[in-house]
């Protein structure tokens, strides 16, 4: 073989084994990582799961007298969980420890909150890797638990009706409940006459629809930093929550018998914002490095029948842990 071929061979090889990454293209985790994710995504996942059981039984709490000591014991069983999961409950003293330590041991965007008069305050640590990147994610769950903190809401015997007297064996919805997300208004459940009222609807003539409610929220501050680094690296990355709402409706009007009024049931609902708790969504935003994003439900909002008419409730959408009390 003369020199020349050899060459040439040696090029072609060169260029067929040598093909550097551009740089947009990206690196892809091991399988071993994608199942140490997936783990750890597991674990993460029961820890939502029970928080949501909290809530409720804090949304519960709010809406009915119940014995003192069997809310304790039931809230306290749920937190006993979350311990066992990893969870750790932040008391006062925590709180202060982490504001006396806010430029030491804590980066400036790792706000810490003010108390836990009216808010409990749980911390949990996790790892993730990212393109092949290992990153270390702290969640701060915020979640109310008197109606005195900002995060819960609601009101009694709200008039949501337009007070024309409504025949309900000529309509198809009477009630519904949509909640505002940032991709828009989207339904959450609606109600025909007869899932609200009975077969007896069809005699009835309204002329009075309320609604009371209750609302919790638990927000989730996430905080990222690379995996094994000091919390002084820990940046602020994402901001998501979930609204607990628990709503009664009661009608009036006239039937065949003469006057008509009822009471529903009460309902419940979890409605969690899209990113809700999203790893990917922390450790994204925290490389983008454009700041703090967030995924919020913003209001929800009670229709009547030609959806014409809507009592709406703000909730709180806090991007930093001391908007919270």
């Amino acid at each position: 073989m003369n020199k020349l071929m050899v060459v040439t061979l040696v090029s072609v090889l060169t260029i067929f084994f040598y093909i550097p990454l551009s740089a947009d293209e990206t690196i892809e985790n091991t399988m071993t990582q994608e199942k140490h994710n997936e783990k750890e995504r597991g674990k993460f996942e029961e820890v939502l799961e029970k928080l949501s059981e909290l809530s409720e039984q804090r949304l519960s709490d709010l809406s009915e007298e119940r014995d003192g000591t069997l809310q304790r014991l039931n809230t306290n069983d749920i937190e006993q969980e979350l311990l066992e999961l990893g969870v750790d409950k932040l008391s006062q003293e925590d709180l202060n420890e982490l504001n006396e330590k806010a430029n030491d041991d804590i980066s400036i965007n790792a706000t810490t909150p003010p108390s836990t008069d009216s808010v409990d305050w749980y911390s949990y640590r996790m790892d993730t890797y990212h393109e092949g990147d290992r990153y270390e994610v702290q969640q701060l769950f915020a979640m109310s638990k008197t109606s005195d903190s900002n995060l819960a809401n609601g009101a009694d015997g709200v008039h949501i009706n337009t007070g024309e007297n409504l025949v309900l064996s000529t309509i198809e919805e009477l009630a519904s409940v949509y909640v505002q997300k940032i991709i828009g208004t989207i339904p959450v459940v609606q109600w025909t006459p007869y899932e609200l009222l009975g077969p007896e609807y069809e005699q009835v003539t309204l002329d009075t629809h309320q609604v009371t409610y209750r609302s919790t929220q638990t927000v989730i501050f996430a905080y990222v930093k690379p995996y094994g680094t000091s919390d002084s690296n820990q940046e602020l990355s994402f901001v998501s929550n979930r609204v607990d709402l628990a709503h009664s409706h009661t009608f009036a009007g006239i039937d065949n018998q003469g006057p008509y009024s009822k009471p529903t049931d009460e309902f419940n609902l979890g409605i969690p914002a899209d990113e809700y708790g999203s790893i990917n969504a922390a450790v994204s935003s925290y490389l983008t490095g454009y700041g703090t994003q967030s995924s919020f439900v913003e209001d929800y909002r009670f229709y009547d029948h030609n959806q014409e008419v809507a009592v709406t409730q703000p909730v709180l959408n806090p991007f930093l842990p001391g908007h919270i009390h």
